[in-house]
């Protein structure tokens, strides 16, 4: 473990890599899980071998859980936070590659997209530390450097705990109807200016708002 964690952060990632992702299974097994645009998804993944899932930091746990064990490369920062996402998600199955949003951290993700580890890659675009809805260039980097496509994915949940943090992280109660939304693939080509960035990061972020809010 980390020499550069204090006690109390080293007991807290300890307790978090084993009784994380069994609270989160358990409450999960409750779910009544239903997905929209599956088949579109699963014919761009067939195209283009793998796709990039994005969505709004705050769904992060229902996500974690409804696309468990499947292989998936996610970008989870370096800092305490993203270290205890890091050993729950990868207990669930995930391939948690370090480091950030900001186009510097895609480009660590995109030297991953080759590794056969990573069935599919996601991002939370507006993490670690927000602001909230608004998307961070990374995503638009890699997505045009790549030539994957990017998948807007939410996840709804008709009962559910809001927490006070920046995001308003959703925790779906147990027994909850859950609805996993796909959006329809956007490709990326030549995104090379900072106002090319922005005005996709702002398309994106539009898109991501009607597949599912993010309040």
């Amino acid at each position: 473990m980390d020499k550069s964690f204090t006690l109390k952060q080293k007991l807290l990632l300890f307790v978090a890599r084993f009784l994380g992702p069994f609270i989160i299974k358990l409450i999960g097994s409750t779910w009544k899980i239903r997905y929209v645009g599956k088949t579109e998804l699963n014919q761009c993944r067939a195209r283009y071998g793998k796709v990039i899932f994005c969505f709004w930091h705050n769904r992060i746990l229902s996500l974690c859980y409804t696309h468990r064990n499947r292989n998936i490369g996610i970008l989870i920062s370096t800092h305490i936070d993203g270290e205890i996402i890091a050993r729950i998600v990868k207990r669930m199955g995930y391939y948690p590659i370090r480091g950030s949003s900001t186009k510097m951290g895609a480009a660590g993700l995109l030297g991953m997209i080759k590794n056969e580890k990573a069935k599919d890659l996601a991002i939370t675009v507006d993490g670690p530390k927000g602001p909230r809805g608004i998307v961070k260039p990374g995503v638009i980097f890699l997505a045009s450097r790549s030539g994957l496509p990017i998948i807007p994915v939410s996840c709804n949940s008709s009962k559910k705990w809001v927490l006070s943090s920046w995001d308003r992280f959703q925790i779906p109660k147990p027994f909850a109807e859950i609805v996993v939304q796909y959006g329809q693939p956007i490709l990326l080509e030549n995104v090379k200016s900072q106002m090319q960035i922005k005005r996709h990061s702002h398309i994106l972020a539009d898109v991501l708002n009607e597949v599912g809010s993010c309040t």
